[in-house]
């Protein structure tokens, strides 16, 4: 009976110990690069990531994100950065015939990247002009 019970502590351990994981694991990401004029704003991704520009950050390829541009005096701008299926990537890592065996390293490389492998950021630079913050005419006169 002692061991039974070690046997179904064994076998529900993963179990247990997987409702303990945070995040998203290994995840396909791709580089987002960032640019400014003036240089020298503060970008910060939706996922908390942040840089000083020019820089880049890492996005996952499976769902982009956001990226917050912010610097003293100029206006904060959010961009959108959405995904776009990778159709020349597909096709290069599509066969003439099916190869079972590539079918098979196909799946594993799916389960192992995630579902962005086939896709793209999109855009996958930003080059912004930030726009000053316009002051009211009493500060203006007050400096």
């Amino acid at each position: 009976m002692y061991h039974s019970s070690r046997f179904r502590i064994l076998l529900l351990s993963p179990f247990l110990l997987s409702a303990c994981v945070q995040g998203q694991g290994v995840v396909a990401s791709e580089v987002l690069r960032i640019k400014t004029s003036p240089a020298g704003a503060t970008a910060v991704s939706s996922y908390g990531d942040e840089c000083v520009t020019p820089c880049h950050l890492f996005l996952p390829t499976d769902k982009g994100g956001e990226v917050t541009i912010s610097k003293a005096g100029y206006e904060t701008q959010t961009i959108a950065i959405g995904t776009k299926f990778d159709t020349v990537g597909t096709a290069l890592r599509t066969p003439d015939y099916v190869d079972p065996s590539d079918v098979v390293f196909d799946a594993v490389l799916l389960a192992a990247f995630g579902k962005g492998m086939y896709k793209n950021l999109e855009p996958n630079r930003i080059n912004i002009v930030l726009m000053p913050i316009d002051l009211p005419e009493n500060a203006q006169e007050a400096s």
